[in-house]
């Protein structure tokens, strides 16, 4: 295990960079030329104290991850950095947000903890063997204690989230295939079998389960008390995650690759049969649905009143999540110029991150005019805290971390 790192000599690096500007902005000294004139020492001294802004400026935008100027661009400061988190040739896997910290999993299975306040380094500590595919990760209690859970294949992890120390491994009794999400004392997840499966962590017992048909390969979604599941032949089930009971389930034409979304008053499921359908949450009836030009891969983002979807033969789309006595759906907008899944909102725009290409771009989002396009080479993960004026932590290819926070 590691012991705590921090941000320290990069919280210095920032600290220099305010205080050059300060610098360049109060050096206002004077002298007196030889032929009897003044004239500004502070002249070539802001020159030198700008030269020096920009020469920090541009070795953190070289270092970090995402840099002050790219930062500037967004409407956000960078608030710290922190090291590479992951070993030595081996790159992040996947990055979440839980509670105060975020979690990183690199390719050679290390869990790091990194407290989301200062950038503390907390822990890190390998789960399972390096053969094993770590699927999620998420917070829990048990008996009393914090803790972090870790799934992978064939096991649940059991962290103490103070110092990283294993306290427990669970064995499941299905073989997980998906992320797992949390509910109460059980963590409910799917099964390569087709099985959603609830798992009591803290007495380490299967509970209950319902077969769906096909595998599940993408994670439940969970909107209070209701969980959501599909799997790879287009079956779609809904049920009370506190009765572990079913209340309805329906069949696409086609497998269903991306989490649903879920409202106060309907599920929204794409699929491969280039259907993106509302269902109602309480009878399962369809409500509306569109025909696309092509598959759709991409999970549905539900915004208040507005369902935003990007699709391959229409960009990015934004229906109206409920319409009035429309079948059909009713499109307000699309711009295909625009690839990426909406993963927040600043300042009235909103920002849709392509992961495979590694672009943020800003719009607005009663047109879906683009505002500003802006490329992230060094981004392998970008994750918001909150979708309005949440923060960004983005992690690079190397496993160092910035967190960048919305200017005031």
């Amino acid at each position: 295990m590691t012991s705590p790192v921090r941000s320290s000599p990069f919280r210095v690096a920032l600290c220099l960079l305010t205080a050059l500007a300060v610098a360049g902005c109060n050096d206002s000294s004077k002298t007196t030329s030889g032929s009897g004139g003044s004239v500004s020492a502070g002249s070539s001294g802001s020159a030198s104290t700008t030269d020096k802004f920009e020469q920090m400026r541009g070795e953190l935008d070289r270092r970090y991850v995402l840099g002050p100027t790219l930062a500037d661009s967004l409407g956000y400061r960078v608030a710290w950095n922190v090291d590479p988190v992951a070993r030595r040739e081996s790159g992040p896997r996947s990055a979440v947000l839980e509670g105060d910290s975020l979690f990183v999993v690199d390719e050679a299975n290390y869990l790091t903890r990194i407290l989301r306040s200062t950038g503390t380094r907390s822990w890190s500590w390998p789960v399972g063997d390096v053969s094993d595919t770590v699927l999620g990760v998420c917070r829990g209690v048990a008996q009393g204690r914090d803790v972090v859970l870790a799934v992978t294949e064939g096991d649940v992890h059991i962290f103490d989230a103070s110092n990283g120390v294993q306290i427990g491994r669970h064995v499941l009794s299905r073989v997980a295939g998906t992320p797992p999400v949390l509910f109460g004392p059980s963590i409910i997840y799917g099964s390569i079998g087709g099985q959603l499966v609830w798992h009591h962590y803290e007495s380490n017992s299967y509970i209950g389960g319902y077969t769906l048909q096909g595998g599940i390969r993408v994670p439940p979604t969970l909107s209070d008390t209701i969980v959501v599941a599909v799997s790879d032949r287009g079956h779609i089930m809904v049920l009370d995650a506190r009765t572990r009971t079913q209340l309805w389930s329906r069949m696409a034409r086609e497998a269903i690759v991306a989490p649903p979304a879920v409202g106060p008053t309907a599920v929204f499921v794409a699929s491969l049969d280039q259907y993106i359908r509302c269902y109602d949450l309480g009878t399962g009836e369809v409500v509306w649905s569109t025909l696309h030009a092509e598959p759709l891969r991409e999970s549905p983002v539900l915004i208040g009143d507005r369902l935003y979807l990007h699709t391959e033969d229409k960009g990015l789309c934004c229906y109206e999540a409920i319409p009035v006595a429309d079948l059909d759906g009713n499109l307000l907008w699309s711009n295909p110029s625009i690839h990426g899944t909406v993963i927040g909102r600043h300042r009235g725009a909103l920002m849709t991150w392509h992961g495979r290409n590694r672009v943020l771009t800003l719009l607005d989002e009663k047109s879906g005019t683009v505002l500003n396009t802006i490329s992230m080479p060094k981004v392998r993960h970008l994750v918001v805290s909150a979708f309005d004026g949440g923060d960004l932590f983005a992690v690079g290819d190397s496993g160092s971390v910035t967190k960048a926070v919305p200017r005031q």
